[in-house]
């Protein structure tokens, strides 16, 4: 399982059951560099992207995007469940601190996983926007 993810400052991610924050910068870098896998997203979510990509593959519930090649982008934490599938992670750091009452909590540390990719991007709403791609298990010594 291969998710990307938004959070702030703190690894919040949504509040009162939104999310915390988008950016149309961030999802046109999600549709150039990860499109060409297939995105698979809910239907709140799908509708940022409408018109942008023919990748989406809209689910009802995560646990029917199990097995299916792609990128999750998700909104919440509740692809945690299946945390020991996941396989590579991709987060997009919005540099400022939003009201939040659900956040990230995985450890993305060595040994278990590598960060393999760090850069930066102009937001339209968000100056700077820091995306770090983590690997689970890959060049490990």
């Amino acid at each position: 399982m291969k998710v990307i993810i938004c959070i702030d400052e703190r690894g919040g991610v949504r509040f009162h059951d939104r999310r915390v924050s988008q950016d149309v910068a961030q999802r046109r870098d999600v549709i150039a560099r990860y499109g060409k896998d297939g995105l698979l997203m809910r239907k709140d979510t799908a509708a940022l992207y409408a018109g942008e990509t023919d990748a989406l593959h809209v689910v009802d519930d995560w646990e029917q995007g199990l097995g299916q090649d792609g990128w999750w982008v998700c909104e919440d934490t509740a692809f945690l469940r299946w945390e020991e599938q996941l396989e590579e992670v991709i987060l997009y750091r919005w540099n400022r601190r939003y009201p939040s009452d659900e956040a990230l909590r995985l450890c993305l540390s060595l040994p278990l996983w590598r960060c393999v990719a760090v850069y930066d991007l102009p937001g339209k709403s968000h100056a700077r926007i820091d995306v770090e791609h983590y690997v689970k298990g890959r060049n490990q010594k």
